[in-house]
């Protein structure tokens, strides 16, 4: 698609960055438990479709596309896994959740958010198998579908899904939008009225389901983003650059939770300025290793 490859070739999309950083934020905002719980999950949601959206086509074979996707994921996973395994020991509890099962345990890893770097790394692995398999059209059909049908069931299964342990409650939320993330790749295959007839039914099933539960609301909210910078390009509004904050967003996803912990164990951050205090230790912390990393490297080239 061309918005991607755009944004893959460097001339980035500054209302797609501006989409990283409220999803980022939005994700935050979730773990601080504050009101406003559906808008703050939309978050997660945007985060999913994008993730699916703007990752592209293999460029080489599939092990070596997987291999740079592990790299880029699972690298910090497992970094990330041993410094929050740490911080569970000292905290006095298990260094991995009980009562998951070994191996969703260690798929979760040691701290609740981690569940996203393997579960997207299988999810784009699977995508691009998927792409070898399968001309874009019927992917598009498939997956347009796919993600209505789980939209529209979300009042019926979403009560379920609250009583499973995580990850499986993450990655029954994350389906429908890594589904709509795979048709928003696809979707521009399939004739414009049918194109756009899913992408309505899908909005409109996520706005009736809200009335049901705050996935629904989560949804539409998120999907809505995502269609807005899929199909109009809004970085004429920006006028200012925003990758050196969006470039953050990765960092501070990983280590918002251990920012969190600190404030509430060395502050007095008032709860509604939390959100805020976090996101913005985080995003100074990433900036920092950002440097020091750019600085060795530098060191050891010279």
């Amino acid at each position: 698609m061309q918005r991607v490859a755009q944004a893959q070739k460097g001339s980035r999309r500054q209302d797609i960055e501006l989409l990283r950083i409220a999803s980022a934020f939005g994700i935050v905002w979730f773990h601080t438990a504050l009101p406003g719980i559906a808008i703050a999950y939309s978050g997660l949601a945007a985060f999913l479709v994008l993730s699916v959206y703007l990752a592209g086509q293999p460029a080489g074979s599939l092990l070596s596309t997987a291999r740079t996707r592990a790299i880029r994921l699972l690298t910090p996973w497992l970094i990330w896994l041993g410094i929050y395994g740490v911080v569970n020991i000292e905290r006095g509890e298990a260094f991995l959740p009980h009562g998951t099962g070994a191996l969703t345990a260690i798929l979760a890893g040691s701290s609740i958010h981690l569940w996203y770097l393997p579960f997207i790394f299988l999810v784009l692995c699977g995508c691009d198998a998927l792409a070898r398999l399968q001309a874009p059209r019927a992917i598009g059909w498939a997956a347009g579908l796919a993600a209505l049908v789980l939209v529209a069931s979300s009042p019926a299964w979403r009560p379920l899904t609250l009583a499973l342990p995580y990850p499986k409650l993450q990655w029954a939320d994350a389906a429908a939008p890594v589904l709509f993330g795979l048709f928003l790749r696809n979707a521009r295959t399939l004739p414009e009225p049918a194109r756009w007839a899913i992408l309505t039914a899908i909005i409109s099933a996520s706005a009736i389901a809200g009335f049901f539960n705050s996935i629904g609301s989560s949804y539409a909210i998120g999907f809505s983003a995502c269609i807005l910078v899929a199909y109009a390009d809004l970085s004429k509004f920006i006028p200012v650059s925003l990758e050196p904050i969006s470039s953050l967003t990765f960092g501070i996803y990983l280590a918002h939770p251990l920012v969190f912990l600190g404030l509430l164990l060395y502050t007095t951050t008032s709860e509604y300025i939390m959100p805020f205090a976090i996101f913005t230790t985080a995003a100074i912390g990433t900036a920092a290793v950002q440097l020091v990393r750019r600085q060795v490297k530098t060191y050891f080239a010279t």
